[in-house]
């Protein structure tokens, strides 16, 4: 698991459509708003093996008021798409959770006084992007409760890098059906694409053996199987420039287990033996479920 909060728990909720370049639209406030505040636009990162992209944006707020305001609250609703790697908001001593949003209590703020938080996100989500947004009141106390009628809010806009590697890859989850004559069965489509100009003659599929029991014999799509003590790998089909190719992969459990997440990954390979080209993996993450 990542030291995120997992994705639909804890995020800035898409909804505002209105978002300057390099820095997000201050929404208007009530007159008497003690604070202003403005959130930097951000832009996920290439993913990493499991799929997962990163990202960082900077709130910053002014105290506006004639007091020192000592419960700063920011409310950070759900989307679905961001999830807060909560464990580096460092400029957060007090945050929350409600089911709907995070809230973070910051530091006490002098009359007149500028705090910035810099924010770093994560997600497994894909292209396109949107926006996200924040609010910023007078909190009455470390839990979250606010002062009514002092929200000042901010929305940031969100996108992605495009992939530069060699392949994009997806997969869909696992589910295991009822069990028959002892055992359940399932499968995961995974689809690959060659990003690059030229043919992959040797796209490497590969399962970590944790992934559960492989019914490889099924595995019409693969010309070639590989098995290793810590892996299974799939010698595709060359794969042209450009191309896409979705393949399905069984699996079966002999007993009923609970939920979790698998890898798969795909790499270029230099023969039909498996021998991988350094650089070129991409990888992703899916739910394996027991049903039935």
């Amino acid at each position: 698991m990542t030291r995120g909060i997992r994705r639909g728990m804890v995020a800035a909720l898409v909804g505002a459509t209105v978002a300057l370049s390099g820095a997000a639209a201050a929404v208007a406030a009530p007159a008497d708003a003690p604070f202003t505040i403005t959130a930097t636009d951000m832009t996920y990162g290439q993913p990493s093996l499991n799929g997962t992209r990163f990202a960082e944006n900077t709130v910053t707020y002014t105290n506006i008021s004639a007091e020192v305001i000592t419960f700063p609250t920011l409310t950070f609703p759900v989307n679905g798409r961001d999830d807060a790697v909560h464990a580096d908001w460092s400029g957060c001593p007090f945050m929350s959770f409600d089911g709907e949003n995070i809230v973070c209590v910051g530091r006490p703020i002098q009359p007149g006084a500028t705090d910035s938080l810099t924010l770093p996100w994560m997600t497994r989500e894909r292209p396109p992007g949107g926006t996200a947004r924040v609010r910023i009141e007078k909190g009455l106390d470390r839990t979250g409760t606010v002062a009514p009628g002092t929200a000042s809010r901010a929305t940031w806009r969100v996108s992605f890098e495009r992939l530069t590697g060699t392949f994009d890859i997806t997969a869909t989850d696992l589910v295991y059906g009822p069990e028959v004559d002892g055992v359940r069965r399932g499968s995961t489509d995974v689809t690959i694409t060659n990003l690059t100009r030229k043919a992959v003659p040797y796209p490497l599929v590969t399962f970590p053996s944790s992934a559960g029991d492989a019914e490889h014999t099924l595995w019409s799509d693969c010309p070639v199987v590989l098995g290793r003590p810590d892996r299974i790998v799939c010698v595709a089909e060359p794969l042209p420039a450009g191309a896409s190719r979705t393949l399905t992969f069984p699996f079966l459990a002999e007993f009923p287990g609970t939920e979790f997440e698998a890898n798969v990954r795909v790499d270029a390979g230099a023969d039909r033996e498996g021998t991988v080209i350094e650089g070129t993996a991409a990888g992703t993450q899916y739910t394996v479920v027991y049903g039935g």
